[in-house]
């Protein structure tokens, strides 16, 4: 509904969009979900006594209704604690009480010691229902991430795929799940490219190093080229290259895609792989700046720091942050392999 809706905005002014969307109001395709989607719709393009006409026909009849469009209409009226065992009874009735995820508004409400204010009680049934869902997505995950490392061990292609998909889906703003996943696609990317980087180099019959070095630069560059010409996929782009470790394309890649996180981590990681450590250095102190709310990813800008010193000869600056961060963050295991890696040499 929301690309048939973005489709008709293309082509039409929002009256004519909305026509055609009431249109389909009453199809029978048109699902609860669909309906939310209008609503949302008719509110942020000021077609609310639309929405109110459609509610009223819809409650009167007694059709499913949208519980969102609802809401709108008695909170605008300020009518939510006159209607409030309204709502909790036709909630329950249509086993639709987990409907009141969607209305965050409901925490702005002030808890009044007045037996009266019966919309606190909707407020309190959400706070309920929101702690029960968190606690039931931990332990779903817990479980998921368990599962993926069991299939790591057993080396199961199957369910490690499945697994890592499902954790991105629904847990990619977890920490942990990002930076399992994220070494699984990698481990998988490379080996693909890898795989056909060698595939077609040996179709072609490529014997001497001097034609397989121009070979790779030919098909390198063609990644760069395609992302100048498609920003949206230059981040993607520049991972691929990155298997193919040819960093210095990928980096250019990356500058050419839109900015983000994900964007800024990867740069850190191919300014040190470009040997760029001075640069690495001084773009890690922006990072730590830029995502000081957010302690749990320091770790890593402190971890590229770390090993950009020891690149320029800085060993024992290097070691005190390693030792630091496994300090504070003992499961921070890159910290933990590198520096058994320096053990010999500092």
């Amino acid at each position: 509904m929301e690309q048939k809706i973005w489709n008709l905005l293309k082509e039409k002014d929002t009256t004519l969009v909305a026509d055609e969307l009431m249109k389909l109001w009453d199809q029978p395709q048109t699902t609860v979900e669909d309906k939310n989607t209008i609503v949302h719709f008719l509110i942020h393009a000021g077609f609310h006594s639309t929405l109110k006409n459609q509610m009223l026909e819809d409650l009167s009849k007694g059709k499913p209704i949208s519980w969102q469009g609802v809401f709108f209409f008695i909170t605008t009226l300020s009518q939510l604690n006159a209607c409030s065992d309204s709502v909790y009874i036709g909630l329950s009735e249509t086993m639709e009480l987990q409907s009141l995820f969607h209305f965050k508004f409901l925490q702005q409400l002030s808890l009044s010691t007045n037996s009266e204010d019966k919309a606190s009680k909707l407020k309190n049934i959400r706070e309920t229902l929101v702690q029960e869902k968190l606690k039931k997505n931990t332990q779903e995950q817990d479980q998921l991430i368990q599962r993926l490392k069991s299939a790591v061990n057993d080396k199961n292609q199957h369910e490690i795929k499945r697994l890592s998909e499902e954790l991105q889906r629904r847990f990619s703003f977890n920490e942990e799940v990002r930076d399992l996943t994220s070494d699984i696609e990698v481990s998988n990317t490379r080996k693909i490219l890898k795989k056909k980087e060698k595939e077609k180099l040996e179709s072609k019959q490529f014997i001497h190093h001097e034609s397989r070095s121009h070979e790779f630069k030919e098909l390198s560059h063609s990644y760069l080229q395609q992302a100048q010409k498609d920003s949206i996929q230059a981040y993607y782009i520049a991972i691929s290259l990155m298997q193919m470790e040819s960093f210095q394309d990928a980096l250019a890649a990356l500058e050419l895609a839109p900015a983000n996180d994900a964007k800024d981590w990867l740069k850190l990681e191919l300014l040190f792989l470009n040997k760029k450590f001075i640069e690495t250095l001084d773009f890690s102190f922006q990072l730590e700046l830029k995502y000081s709310h957010k302690p749990e990813v320091i770790y890593d800008t402190l971890y590229y720091r770390s090993i950009s010193y020891y690149a320029l000869n800085e060993k024992e600056k290097a070691k005190n942050i390693l030792e630091k961060i496994i300090e504070t963050k003992p499961e921070h295991i890159k910290s933990r392999i590198k520096l058994s890696e320096w053990k010999d040499s500092i």
